[in-house]
C-alpha cells in the first residue's frame, strides 16, 4: 500500500510546483495558500510512507496526521476564499485558521497514541491511532470548512463562466476540480466513519482529478491570453 501515498506525494509536488510557478508570474495570494497546502499534502504523504518504511514510527505518523488531516484542507480552502472573495475576507479567515492550526497542532502533539492500532496500521488511514481528544473537534471544523470553501468557490466560478459563455474549459475545469475535492473529502469522511479500506486509492484518484481540473483551467487561461495577443 506504500505505492499510493508515493503517487499522492508525486502529484502534490507537481501540482505545487505548477501553482508556485503561477505565483511567480501573477503574485496572487490564493496561489501562495494553494502552494502551501500542496506542500503540506506532499509532506503528509511522504511521512505516511516513512511511517510504514520505519516500522510504524509514531513521529512520522504524527507528522502525517498533522499536515494531512489537520492542516492541509483548511489552507487550501482559505486559498479558494482569497480567489472568490476580497483580500480582507481572506485575511480575517486566514488569521482564524492560523490560530486553530497552532491550537490543534499543540493538542495533537500532546495526545497519546494507541500503540496497538499503530502497530496494525498496514496501509490504512490511521483513524484511532491518535486517541481522541480536544484536537478532534478542531480537525473536523478545519476539514469541513476547507472542503466547503474549495467546492463553493469552484462551483461559483464554474457557474459564472457558463453564464458569461466563457471558454468551455473554464466550466469543465471547475467541475473536475470540484469533483476531485469531493472525492478527497469522501476519503476522509469514510476513514473517520471506520470505512477506510480504500483510503489511499481514493486519495490518489481525488488528487489526480483535482490536478486535472487545475490544468484544464490553466490551459484555457493560456489559450485565452494567446488569442487576445494575436487579435491585438
Amino acid at each position: 500500500m506504500i505505492i499510493y501515498p508515493l503517487i499522492v506525494a508525486a502529484v502534490s509536488a507537481i501540482f505545487g510546483l505548477r501553482v508556485a510557478g503561477q505565483y511567480r508570474r501573477r503574485r496572487r495570494p490564493h496561489q501562495v495558500l494553494w502552494a502551501v497546502s500542496l506542500a503540506m499534502s506532499f509532506i503528509a504523504s511522504v511521512s505516511y510512507a516513512l511511517t510504514l518504511a520505519t516500522g510504524n514510527s509514531p513521529f512520522w505518523f504524527r507528522t502525517y496526521y498533522l499536515f494531512g488531516a489537520l492542516l492541509m484542507p483548511a489552507y487550501m480552502g482559505t486559498g479558494s476564499l482569497y480567489l472568490g472573495y476580497s483580500r480582507r475576507t481572506g485575511n480575517i479567515v486566514l488569521l482564524a485558521v492560523i490560530v486553530l492550526s497552532v491550537l490543534g497542532a499543540v493538542l495533537l502533539a500532546a495526545a497519546p497514541i494507541d500503540q496497538v492500532a499503530l502497530a496494525t496500521l498496514d496501509g490504512g488511514p490511521g483513524t484511532g491511532v491518535i486517541k481522541a481528544g480536544a484536537w478532534l473537534p478542531i480537525l473536523i471544523i478545519m476539514n469541513t470548512y476547507g472542503l466547503a470553501a474549495v467546492v463553493w468557490v469552484a462551483l461559483a466560478s464554474g457557474w459564472r463562466a457558463s453564464k458569461r459563455r466563457a471558454a468551455p474549459g473554464m466550466t469543465t475545469g471547475n467541475v473536475l476540480l470540484t469533483l476531485g475535492v469531493i472525492i478527497l473529502g469522501a476519503a476522509g469522511t469514510a476513514a473517520r466513519l471506520g470505512s477506510g479500506g480504500y483510503f489511499w486509492l481514493t486519495m490518489t484518484a481525488g488528487w489526480v482529478v483535482t490536478y486535472a481540473g487545475f490544468e484544464v483551467i490553466d490551459r484555457t487561461h493560456a489559450r485565452g491570453h494567446a488569442t487576445a495577443a494575436q487579435n491585438y
